[in-house]
């Protein structure tokens, strides 16, 4: 007899004088498929944001908010890229409350997905890709990307941090770009 045991998010909140836990949620986002936190922020209401990811047969990009006061889910959403796996692996708040979401898909390695979220509903403002760019010569590189943070200036502005690996040879490569708030340009 096999028995099959389900991944879920366990969320909890301590009490800072002793340490003792003054709630705790255990998250099942979406059926009984596994469910991984990658990253979590919270907001100037103590809110909290839980990024990372769902599978139920179709691994995505999960999101989630929840009440700092009692635990309970203010909204979870989950996102599909083009159809490949994704996951959420860093998450940010900007000057308005929204969120910067970054991710990895398994699109060959060197496809980056970038949100801006509504931290209100959970609503995609704007979503943005990275996936190749230019080298000095004009051609376009070869490196498996991989995501590494994303952090909010005061303007609302994202700014992301790629490392990349060539998978021709020896090589590496580490990059901050930054996507206009507004835009995701």
């Amino acid at each position: 007899m096999r028995i099959a045991y389900n991944a879920d998010i366990v969320l909890l909140k301590l009490y800072s004088e002793d340490g003792s836990i003054m709630w705790q949620r255990s998250i099942n986002s979406y059926g009984d498929g596994d469910d991984y936190a990658t990253a979590v922020v919270t907001d100037a209401n103590a809110d909290i944001f839980i990024v990372g990811s769902t599978n139920d047969g179709s691994k995505d990009c999960y999101v989630g908010k929840f009440s700092g006061a009692n635990g309970n889910a203010i909204w979870q959403k989950r996102y599909d890229i083009d159809g490949f796996d994704d996951t959420g692996t860093g998450v940010t708040i900007d000057k308005d409350g929204n969120l910067g979401v970054v991710g990895t898909t398994e699109f060959m390695g060197n496809f980056i997905p970038v949100f801006k979220i509504n931290g209100g509903t959970g609503d995609i403002i704007w979503q943005a890709k990275v996936v190749s760019w230019r080298t000095d010569n004009g051609n376009y590189n070869n490196y498996s990307l991989n995501s590494s943070d994303i952090a909010a200036d005061g303007n609302g502005d994202f700014y992301l941090s790629l490392n990349g690996v060539s998978p021709s040879g020896p090589g590496s490569i580490s990059i901050v770009t930054k996507f206009n708030g507004t835009t995701g340009a």
